[in-house]
């Protein structure tokens, strides 16, 4: 990694975690270089895991906040900076860069990887410029693709009056990045529009408690990092959320804050802390805490994804 050998690092990384599954380092150091290098729900994966362990600092659980895309301004003031240009992408996104990003990807031509254009044809997706989309949608492998491509057909398909096909696409999108609060939106709307008002309205409501996960993610940071009511929503917002790992690490960031500041002693705060590790414990035990699927999409069951399934069989 010291020496730009990214692609090397990677490969190495993943032949550690082979042998030994559950080197907690080496996760950490993969989940940073995927991260480093734009491929964030990939990173995403590895700080699930470590989560289970509450190994995860500030700044790893505030990345698990929003999958997709950095926060504004976290260029430089995070360790976690751009080390390429997918990662350097996300980031001026963030920043409000959009025409910029289009420019500078659209310009590479065959020199993109495969999650450049996947961000390519989603931006041009979210911008109504389906002519180039619905060219790289049809002679796309799905198979493999990430949140991205499948969020720029689900608003290709939404153009074309394809709802079906839509909340298949939008639905696959959220059980990649449950944080995508745009994913949401777009289901929401291509549920409407079948006229299914009330699961229409779960779902947006849905978009608005993420939307305002990354809120709070965006402010906890410099002097407010410590800003144990920004923290306490946030566990709130993340059980709600059914994201019990996260909100345990956060809350365990809380009683560190509340130590500094003499709000408890060391001693409450142990005995919180080891309350906190055996609810962290059961949860994991018992297989509680990843979402069940059905959850992350409001009740929406396996069948939606069947107009998808059957367009690949054609």
């Amino acid at each position: 990694m010291e020496s730009g050998q990214y692609a090397e690092a990677e490969q190495q990384f993943r032949t550690i975690l082979k042998e030994i599954p559950d080197a907690l380092m080496v996760h950490h150091r993969l989940a940073q270089l995927l991260l480093q290098t734009g491929r964030r729900t990939e990173a995403a994966l590895h700080f699930d895991y470590l989560a289970q362990f509450g190994e995860l600092d500030h700044e790893e659980l505030r990345a698990l906040l929003i999958r997709h895309q950095a926060f504004p301004g976290d260029d430089g003031v995070t360790r976690f900076d751009p080390l390429n240009n997918l990662a350097m992408c996300r980031q001026e996104i963030a920043d409000g860069k959009v025409q910029e990003v289009i420019k500078v990807i659209g310009a590479a031509g065959e020199k993109n990887s495969d999650g450049e254009l996947e961000l390519l044809h989603r931006l041009r997706a979210q911008q109504g410029d389906f002519d180039d989309v619905q060219k790289w949608v049809a002679k796309l492998d799905m198979t493999n693709s990430g949140p991205d491509a499948w969020f720029a057909r689900g608003c290709l398909a939404l153009d074309r009056n394809s709802f079906a096909e839509a909340i298949a696409c939008f639905s696959r999108v959220l059980l990649l990045d449950p944080t995508d609060a745009e994913a949401y939106r777009r289901l929401s709307e291509a549920l409407k529009a079948t006229g299914d008002v009330e699961k229409a309205k779960a779902i947006a409501a849905r978009a608005d408690l993420v939307a305002e996960t990354h809120k709070l993610g965006r402010k906890l940071i410099g002097e407010k990092a410590n800003d144990r009511v920004l923290i306490d929503r946030l566990v709130e917002l993340l059980m709600q959320l059914k994201r019990p790992m996260e909100a345990f690490g956060w809350q365990t960031i809380g009683l560190v804050h509340a130590v500094e500041a003499a709000a408890i002693t060391e001693t409450q705060a142990q005995a919180t802390f080891e309350s906190i590790g055996r609810q962290r414990d059961q949860f994991v035990n018992s297989g509680q805490h990843r979402a069940d699927p059905a959850f992350v999409l409001c009740g929406l069951g396996p069948e939606v994804f069947n107009p998808v399934m059957e367009k690949s069989d054609q």
